[in-house]
């Protein structure tokens, strides 16, 4: 499924888009409480509004973020492998040619004076990133890869449907199948661990997918997903 990107611009107090359109009334994405949070400390926050995810991404001055080239598709990838269209905010046209010209990763300078930094990859994305995870962000990640192995495999089994590409699915499982054995302690605290216990990412078959929580969450994404196909 596809992530909204929205950004908070500290300089005028607006969210924005990708192209730097402002077209959010934050309130129907956010409560008050965690825009004034974030607006303090900066980071990035979740929310699912209409069966529509949204990825909100505030200012961290100070700290540090990575960004991923991907040659094969010729993108550039945040930390959650969502495509980042406002490249040119960051980097000059001749800089990004020269980075991918060099083949080698670079320190650039964010909006908010953040360093960034252009990883172009030796190994894959997804492995680089689950090395160098806190505590915080394996179970944010964990968590989330669960709960969608789980809604996915209702969708496929139950409804005869797919939202995600059999690679898109495999990908996730895999990434999914190698946290698990990273961070033991972190997939132990996990509402669905005794389910995944073992798992390695090759089926979605035997996972706990008709549990009225996955079934309610299952249908309102798988829902709102069909609408959105048929406007």
């Amino acid at each position: 499924m596809e992530v909204q990107s929205i950004y908070y611009n500290d300089n005028t107090n607006s969210f924005e888009d990708d192209f730097g359109n402002v077209e959010y009334d934050i309130s129907d994405i956010l409560e008050l409480e965690q825009v004034i949070y974030y607006k303090k400390v900066g980071g990035t926050c979740y929310s699912n509004v209409g069966g529509e995810d949204f990825k909100i991404e505030f200012p961290t001055k100070g700290l540090s973020r990575s960004i991923y080239y991907d040659p094969k598709e010729n993108v550039m990838l945040d930390e959650d492998s969502n495509i980042i269209y406002n490249i040119f905010s960051l980097i000059t046209a001749n800089d990004l040619f020269l980075f991918k010209k060099n083949k080698e990763s670079i320190n650039i300078s964010g909006i908010a004076g953040e360093t960034i930094e252009m990883v172009y990859p030796n190994i894959s994305k997804s492995e680089l990133l689950e090395d160098n995870l806190t505590d915080e962000q394996a179970f944010e990640l964990i968590n989330r890869r669960e709960m969608q192995m789980l809604v996915h495999s209702y969708i496929y089994y139950k409804l005869n449907d797919s939202m995600w590409t059999d690679k898109e699915f495999d990908g996730r499982a895999r990434e999914l199948a190698r946290l698990l054995i990273k961070y033991p302690k972190i997939a132990n605290q996990m509402v669905w661990n005794t389910h995944f216990i073992g798992w390695d990412g090759t089926t979605g078959f035997n996972l706990p997918f008709e549990h009225p929580d996955v079934i309610r969450v299952s249908e309102n994404m798988y829902r709102n997903w069909k609408s959105g196909k048929q406007e």
